[in-house]
């Protein structure tokens, strides 16, 4: 069993706990073997009008915090994507943005999915049961249930399990669980980017993921497991969430503290 972090970290001092308890520990409890890899995009910089970000020297913090198998930190450069962004840009990803920010955010996150499925496959090759894809910068607030996830997936009743909330007309892409043949698939939709251009039919990432699904005749089953987005900064995405009381103060304190922080720095 192979967990794979992947994407940019810019929050890990914040989420390192949860992934800690709530997605290794309930595996290894289990008696699962589970080997944690890591790829991470390290940009100079973050500077994000939409999601309120402005870090202007991106410390690749918390890396530490957890005990990796495989880890690389790879520099975000944009001439990398230049070309695959000039195609993609005209593509309507239904994010609202007016800039290509978030075309060339999903490529960079593409690439490092790819990168790091390519670490897993180097290193263990086919002698692996199931793969655990999660975004460093998500608090997971529910502990991970194996033996509900797993059983299903290697049976053959599901191929790929995916979070039944914020689906936005697709699949949840931030955190799912696969099996061998459904994680090469998952890790691999920057190599369907031209296609979606050529569909030239709007697609957010969530239905990017359900086309690749349907693409490949995926069984895709529900994953009970909740997660909410931290910035560079701090600051704990309000994401609609049925939340108790002392989770929605935590994370209230937390957005107070980010919104003085970013006052302070103005």
């Amino acid at each position: 069993m192979c967990i794979a972090l992947f994407g940019l970290n810019r929050s890990l001092p914040w989420t390192h706990r949860s992934i800690i308890d709530n997605l290794i520990n309930p595996l290894r409890e289990y008696g699962a073997q589970v080997k944690l890899f890591g790829h991470f995009n390290i940009p100079t910089t973050i500077h994000n009008p939409r999601s309120g970000e402005k870090v202007g020297s991106f410390k690749n913090r918390g890396i530490n915090l957890l005990a990796f198998d495989q880890v690389i930190m790879a520099p975000q450069k944009d001439e990398e994507v230049a070309v695959l962004l000039e195609k993609f840009k005209h593509h309507d990803l239904q994010s609202n943005d007016p800039t290509v920010n978030s075309h060339r955010n999903l490529i960079h996150q593409y690439r490092s999915l790819h990168a790091v499925m390519q670490m897993i496959k180097s290193a263990e090759g086919d002698k692996v049961d199931a793969v655990l894809f999660a975004r460093p910068d998500v608090e997971y607030l529910d502990r991970l249930a194996p033996a509900d996830a797993l059983p299903n997936l290697l049976d053959g009743r599901f191929d790929i399990l995916t979070p039944t909330w914020q689906r936005w007309g697709g699949l949840n892409d931030r955190v799912c669980m696969c099996n061998l043949r459904a994680a090469k698939v998952y890790a691999d939709r920057i190599s369907i980017i031209d296609d979606i251009v050529t569909k030239n039919i709007p697609m957010n990432a969530e239905s990017i993921l359900w086309h690749t699904v349907q693409q490949h005749s995926l069984k895709n089953g529900n994953l009970n497991l909740r997660g909410v987005r931290v910035r560079a900064t701090g600051y704990t995405v309000d994401e609609g969430l049925d939340l108790d009381y002392f989770t929605r103060l935590r994370f209230f304190k937390r957005r107070v503290i980010s919104r003085i922080r970013r006052l302070r720095s103005q």
